[in-house]
């Protein structure tokens, strides 16, 4: 409902003043500044390696610019129409559906006060445990979230390269010289280990000896590097 409504508000704005002129070309010099800025941060947000919800915020005031459009007009046509009821139902449609938001988004923001991990982040906090209870001291640790590894373990390390070229990863590796590799799943389909470390292990099995699992599912596997030395 929330992207039929930004839609619906694009369009009416582009359209509302158009006096049956509305060709292409006519709609295109009703653009405004804000509307090309959306249309190259949508582009640079389609070609970027790694999606993440964070990177809506840039462009939340102009959905929901385009949504109240939408409401506004809506209702105002209702209430020009005379049609009361309907507008009344409309209005208790959409203060539901933005109570619903409101306490969905209440829940999650309880949630991370309370500390709370997904099973997956649960994980990689177990598997850092055990990093730092079988592990020397100066062991350097490569992982997708450096600062949690030396938050529970005090042990340095680096994060992997977001590329998927195994080469890549690889030369860092033998630049870096790591003596432990955490293979994580979270964020599965975006910035994920296994999109970009899976080619390095697959790659490469002789290179890794899998010293770890955690018994918390989806698991994190701790690799000691054996190469390169």
């Amino acid at each position: 409902m929330v992207v039929s409504f930004f839609f619906a508000g694009i369009i009416i704005r582009l359209t509302k003043n158009g006096h049956g002129n509305n060709t292409i070309l006519n709609i295109l010099k009703r653009f405004e500044l804000i509307d090309f800025y959306f249309i190259a941060f949508a582009a640079a947000c389609i070609l970027w390696t790694v999606s993440y919800n964070r990177y809506m915020l840039p462009v939340i005031p102009y959905i929901w610019y385009n949504i109240l459009i939408t409401i506004s007009y809506v209702l105002g046509r209702l209430l020009k129409s005379k049609e009361k009821i309907a507008a009344t139902l409309f209005t208790l449609f959409l203060s539901l559906t933005l109570l619903s938001c409101l306490l969905g988004g209440t829940r999650e923001v309880y949630k991370r006060r309370t500390n709370y991990q997904s099973p997956a982040q649960s994980a990689f906090v177990d598997a850092a445990s055990w990093i730092n209870d079988n592990t020397a001291k100066d062991d350097v640790i490569m992982s997708k979230v450096p600062a949690w590894i030396y938050l529970v373990t005090g042990r340095h390390g680096f994060e992997y390269i977001g590329e998927a070229d195994p080469a890549v990863n690889w030369s860092l590796i033998t630049k870096r010289e790591p003596d432990y590799l955490m293979y994580d799943n979270m964020t599965p389909g975006g910035y994920s280990t296994a999109k970009f470390l899976a080619p390095v292990l697959n790659s490469r099995p002789d290179s890794f000896e899998k010293a770890y699992t955690t018994e918390i599912k989806p698991e994190t596997i701790v690799y000691k590097v054996i190469a390169p030395r």
